[in-house]
């Protein structure tokens, strides 16, 4: 036996020792890569047959220890429990949104909600169990003493407190980050304190409606506004102006402001009909027509001039009808249609429009009005009007005063925003000359008016189409041979004129866009297409910013105006010196001839 283990010996130190010496040690602080060894060739190796007896060995699991350079992960990273010591036959349940990130253990936004079960439990463990939860900063008197039963779904930690403490005649005020109980007794026994709130976005004035009822006047509080500063003074205990506090927040926000950008387009009936442009046909455009609505008026001529009156109609049918047959009017009935697109769809109706010959672009105006505020154009003229009064006296009509009429088109537009819709209230009026009428020996102007009120709700961003305001003029045209038909008195022979009656259609476009409330730049306003054609550049118009950075110029555009400013001041310099120097001169000229 004895002569055998020294033959095994023999015959695996050789190998142990080949194996050490063919590869370097590796040291213990070195990194440690291992890679999938390629296969092995297969070597046949003769052994002698050796019979040894082994023993059964003792398996014993060691710690590996930890590699500097080496990182183990795993594949799916558990996130770590928290766990709160609760008292027995108590639960509290977090309902925490789905987790995206890592967490911060143990602390909860204030606006998370929690749902708690405490089955007769010391209100005090309540207390502190959730605002353990929620990492608030408690401090509850010794006083406070006594056992309730709860249980309570998606509910704030405020919730909690008031629910457990009103019974007992307490309740909770917060002083900065420090929330503190007291007894309903102490709270209502607090001096009073003075407090300044500043408003930012409201008129201080106007709020102050809304927060009187949490002012105490029997207990000494009182609130007065400073209009200069645009502040609210406040005097009342501290408990309750941190209730104002909140309900400031809730009240002074940003008012929401609206971009109305309207086009008034005028195009004549022939166009209309060559544009042989429908609402349905839109879709083969990859477009759709809103909603819209029709509206009938009825119209009736005096020796005075013309009057509207409406009549509440609508009808709400399918757009099968052309673009020209919006604007068509029966012999005595005129017709309004609104339609709705979006901003694509709004593209090509202009596109389309722009290729008529006879289209007019009246007016494009676009301004910026707040929520609920009346925003009005006109575009037009005040033409003056004479009055004419009866003297009861010598039983004759006399010229009065002039009062101004305006005469053009007049548009008013009140935004309302509805979440992402907006409520349009509009109202636009068409006025203009139609001849004039002879009234006890003066002669007075007719002033013929097209006007509709409607009511719409659009999406942000769409655009509101108003057409079927349309108009009857009478076209003079001319015909004559040239040359002869300019040959005075013969050229009547070679000449003819004729009247027509020609249909103009008043085309209303409404794109309304809300702002941000916190503050936009003029890109968000001005169309740029306008100001190329104004023909000037961004950094001329106000409010210009560079869109990497809040500066209004460059550095480098900095820098080189500072060089020009430089020059120009050397320049000045240089002039001044010179016209020092040939006054200097000329004095010494007049001494020299004097001598």
């Amino acid at each position: 036996m004895k002569q055998k283990t020294i033959s095994y010996l023999l015959f695996c130190v050789p190998i142990a020792l080949f194996g050490q010496d063919a590869e370097p040690a590796t040291e213990a602080n070195s990194d440690v890569v291992v890679e999938a060894a390629p296969a092995a060739e297969a070597v046949e190796v003769e052994a002698p047959v050796v019979e040894a007896e082994v023993a059964e060995a003792e398996v014993v699991e060691i710690e590996e220890p930890a590699v500097a350079g080496v990182s183990v992960e795993s594949a799916d990273a558990e996130i770590p429990e928290v766990t709160v010591a609760l008292p027995e036959d108590s639960t509290v349940v977090l309902d925490l949104p789905g987790q995206t990130g890592s967490v911060e253990a143990g602390t909860v936004e204030e606006e998370e909600t929690i749902s708690v079960d405490f089955p007769d439990e010391d209100v005090r463990v309540i207390l502190f169990n959730v605002a353990e939860l929620f990492d608030l900063n408690l401090v509850v008197p010794e006083a406070l003493v006594g056992r309730t039963s709860i249980k309570l779904h998606n509910v704030t930690w405020r919730e909690v407190f008031e629910v457990v403490l009103e019974p007992l005649g307490y309740a909770y005020i917060e002083d900065r980050n420090i929330i503190k109980v007291k007894s309903v007794a102490d709270i209502a026994a607090e001096p009073v304190t003075t407090t300044v709130i500043a408003i930012k976005h409201a008129r201080a004035a106007d709020i102050m409606g809304s927060i009187a009822p949490l002012v105490d006047g029997a207990a000494g509080g009182k609130m007065v506004a400073d209009s200069r500063k645009n502040l609210l003074v406040i005097t009342e205990r501290p408990s309750q102006i941190q209730k104002i506090r909140d309900l400031v927040d809730e009240v002074d926000r940003a008012t929401e402001q609206v971009m109305i950008e309207t086009k008034l387009v005028e195009v004549f009936d022939e166009d209309l009909e060559n544009l042989g442009v429908n609402w349905s046909s839109l879709n083969g455009y990859g477009l759709s027509a809103g909603p819209f609505t029709r509206q009938w008026d009825r119209s009736r001529e005096k020796s005075t001039g013309t009057t509207t009156e409406f009549s509440p109609a609508t009808d709400n049918q399918p757009a099968q009808f052309v673009t020209g047959n919006l604007v068509d009017s029966l012999a005595s009935t005129s017709r309004l249609d609104t339609a709705v697109f979006n901003a694509d769809q709004f593209n090509v109706i202009l596109s389309a429009l722009e290729t008529l010959n006879d289209t007019k672009l009246v007016t494009n105006p676009t301004v910026v009005v707040m929520n609920k505020r009346p925003a009005k154009f006109e575009v037009g003229r005040d033409y003056p009007i004479r009055e004419i009064t009866f003297n009861q006296e010598t039983g004759t009509y006399e010229a009065g005063g002039v009062e101004e009429t305006f005469i053009g088109v007049e548009l008013e537009v009140t935004p309302e925003v509805l979440g992402g819709n907006i409520h349009l209230d509009v109202d636009p009026t068409i006025s203009a000359l139609d001849g004039t009428v002879e009234s006890f020996g003066a002669i007075d102007p007719i002033v013929a008016r097209r006007s509709v009120d409607t009511e719409v709700i659009i999406k942000d961003g769409y655009t509101l189409a108003l057409g079927g305001l349309a108009d009857t003029q009478e076209v003079n045209s001319g015909t004559k041979v040239p040359i002869l038909g300019d040959i005075p008195g013969l050229g009547r022979l070679f000449s003819s004129d004729s009247d027509s009656l020609g249909k103009r259609n008043l085309i209303i476009f409404i794109t309304a866009k809300t702002l941000n409330p916190e503050g936009s730049d003029y890109r968000d306003v001005i169309d740029p297409r306008m100001i190329e054609e104004m023909g000037i550049t961004d950094y001329e118009v106000p409010g210009y910013h560079f869109r990497e950075g809040n500066d209004r110029m460059s550095e480098a555009e900095r820098d080189l105006l500072v060089e020009i400013e430089d020059n120009r001041d050397q320049a000045k310099r240089a002039e001044q010196i010179a016209k020092l120097q040939a006054q200097i001169d000329a004095l010494q000229a007049a001494d020299a001839q004097e001598e």
